[in-house]
């Protein structure tokens, strides 16, 4: 007896369009806190579970455009060079939450749990959601991606989507994502995201026709022999 085929997959989009991401980032209407947080999301391209470990040891050579990334789930941690906007909105909220530069320590959370009030604990990962769930509402995002895997994987996809725009090899844009985002190899971005795109799809089609024809093109040559 022959199983029955399992319904067909359905399309479920993981990440943010750029329309979206702009409307979202427009939804802070400039406060501090959220344009921060949404600029560590993308800019720095982190999960929730990594917003609240960051410190401001990790943020001493944001003067030079540079930020320590710590990763969580086995990601490879190390320096990035981060883009003016994330570089501003990450000053703007350590200049504001800590004013007195003599009292800072290199351990104290750039996202407290408390905005402003109560002891300096890390912001948690169901704090990251909540801030985002309520942006979302504002931009009138789908509730589906109103999350901060959404704004990563959105981070991931857009990288993808001009290199491969700009014609670049498919194995250097893989590399840069991989180093971007933390994966430990490119392996991982290459099942978990590249695998899902159009140009992928493609290229899988284009190999898979290519080999295909080749095979039959063999077989038809030996059949005469």
């Amino acid at each position: 007896m022959v199983d029955a085929a399992p319904p067909a997959p359905k399309h479920r989009r993981r990440h943010l369009s750029l329309t979206e991401w702009r409307a979202l980032l427009a939804a802070t209407q400039d406060d501090l806190f959220d344009t921060a947080l949404l600029h560590a999301l993308y800019g720095l391209g982190l999960r929730a579970c990594e917003v609240g470990r960051l410190t401001l040891d990790h943020a001493k050579e944001l003067h030079r455009g540079l930020f320590y990334t710590p990763r969580g789930k086995g990601g490879r941690a190390g320096w990035l060079e981060i883009d003016a906007a994330t570089s501003s909105a990450l000053r703007k909220w350590i200049d504001f939450i800590y004013p007195n530069r003599d009292k800072r320590k290199a351990t104290d959370p750039i996202f407290p749990g408390e905005r402003f009030k109560g002891p300096r604990r890390p912001l948690g990962r169901h704090g990251v959601y909540r801030a985002v769930q309520r942006l979302g509402r504002a931009a009138g995002i789908p509730v589906e991606l109103a999350h901060p895997h959404a704004i990563r994987h959105g981070l991931i996809m857009h990288i993808y989507e001009a290199g491969m725009a700009r014609r670049m090899p498919l194995d250097e844009i893989i590399l840069a994502l991989a180093a971007r985002v933390g994966h430990a190899t490119a392996q991982t971005t290459l099942k978990n995201y590249i695998s899902e795109t159009k140009g992928a799809k493609k290229l899988i089609r284009d190999v898979l026709g290519a080999n295909l024809s080749a095979e039959r093109d063999d077989d038809d040559s030996s059949s005469t022999e």
